[in-house]
């Protein structure tokens, strides 16, 4: 299983499903310093509905991954926007077009 390091994103990312219907974001986050929660709130907060998190490292890592499944087509505008709040480590997933 893949951990939270910058390579195993790509380690992740060989194991991501693109849906029709929802696109997905990627990213680790730092569980003492509640960043899944703040990336939760700037996500809401552009309006963009989050349809399921998965956290994806083991619960013994303070750094984790999640995969967040999103209710939108295109995610470049919150990527871009959490790289602005500090989230360095991230990869989207646009849906697929139809």
């Amino acid at each position: 299983m893949p951990g939270t390091n910058e390579s195993d994103l790509d380690e992740w990312d060989k194991l991501i499903k693109i849906g029709n219907d929802y696109s997905q974001i990627l990213f680790i986050f730092n569980e003492t310093d509640r960043t899944l929660d703040r990336a939760i709130k700037l996500i809401e907060g552009v309006g963009v509905r989050i349809l399921k998190i998965e956290i994806l490292s083991s619960s013994e890592d303070k750094f984790k991954s999640a995969l967040l499944q999103l209710k939108t087509q295109d995610v470049r505008h919150i990527v871009l926007r959490l790289i602005e709040e500090g989230f360095t480590k991230i990869k989207g997933y646009n849906a697929l077009t139809k």
